[in-house]
Parts: structure tokens; sequence; C-alpha cells
């Protein structure tokens, strides 16, 4: 019989098609962890004294990060974020953009301006708040994350209003990191806190 290394080339095919079987079951398994009727999260976003709630999709290309300190970007819809920041701060977003408007000293702190690439825009930037923490909850997994920044988008996210923020990977990937190591944080319940 032929030969690759020390093993007939008849169990190097069969171990071969073996792994290649096994990776695509796995490939599929994640990718319906994915589907549609999964992705959703219950969010609520902590700002101050004032708590915003709002379902989230898990959009595993948002990969929108803070250059500087490396924070992920939470994006929120514009409408929906009046419930935490002040309408007279939020609606200077555009002119903060073109250095018009000077913001409140309590906000000044917080702000970011994040730049990204879409569809249709390759130079764009969003202006983010760094928020005091975030709440994500699917089934029965609750995380509570703190340095993140929420992202204003101006538009509606979906027709439908199904959701009106957009997560990425790297919160829950980021998620789990932290709690790996994170032993000094006061547990509330079975929460975990990043």
């Amino acid at each position: 019989g032929v030969f690759v290394g020390t093993y007939p080339i008849k169990v190097t095919i069969i171990a071969g098609t073996l792994a290649f079987v096994i990776t695509q079951i796995a490939f599929k398994i994640n990718k319906s962890k994915l589907n549609s009727q999964n992705t959703f999260y219950d969010t609520e976003i902590f700002f101050g004294n004032k708590v915003l709630k709002v379902k989230a999709l898990l959009d595993s290309g948002n990969m929108l990060r803070d250059p500087i300190s490396k924070l992920p970007v939470i994006i929120v819809e514009k409408e929906k974020l009046r419930a935490l920041i002040p309408a007279n701060e939020i609606d200077k977003i555009e002119d903060l953009l073109g250095g018009d408007e000077v913001v409140e000293e309590s906000y000044n702190a917080r702000i970011r301006a994040i730049p990204y690439m879409s569809v249709g825009n390759k130079n764009g930037i969003m202006i983010a708040y760094k928020v005091d923490w975030v709440k994500l909850e699917y089934q029965d997994e609750v995380n509570e994350i703190n340095n993140v920044l929420v992202g204003i988008y101006n538009d509606a996210l979906t027709k439908n209003n199904k959701y009106s923020a957009l997560i990425g990977l790297q919160i829950l990937e980021r998620s789990t990191a932290e709690n790996e190591f994170n032993t000094t944080f006061e547990n509330k319940g079975k929460y975990s806190i990043c």
C-alpha cells in the first residue's frame, strides 16, 4: 500500500474526510446560533440616573470601536437616545461634527468621535457617548458590561421597528473573556460583570 508518513493513504483520506464533515457540521451549528430568531438581546443602557431599554440585534458585521480606547460601540437610533440624553444636547450632534457647537461640561468627557466606513460612506464620523454600563440579556444569560460606547445613528435601523440597536460580537467576546479573570466584582444573582 501507499503510505503518507507512517499511515496508509486510505486512513489519511478517511481522516481528512471525517475532519471536513465535522468542520462543516460545527460551522452549520454555529451559524444556526446566529440566525434571525436568536440574535435579539434585551438591552438596558445606564447613563447617569437614567435607563434606556431597547431591543438590540447581534450584528456580526459590527466591528466598530473607538480607535484610541479600543472600546466597542453599540449603535442606537437617535430617537431612542432622547430618553437618555437631553434634547438640547443630542440635537447638537451635526453642529459638533462641524466644530460649530459646544456641549455642556458634564457631557464633554463622555463624547467621542468615531471614524467608520460603510457602504456609500468611506469617511464617516459617528458621535458616541461613553455610558456607565450596559446590561445584555438573552434567554437565561445576563451580562453587565462596563466601558462601552453608544453611537448615535440618525435614522431608523429597521422599517418594522423590530430592533433599534446593533451590538457586535466583540462585546459578547469581551464579556466572556473578561469574566474568566474577573474575581473582584459584587455578584448580583446570576449576572456577570465586566
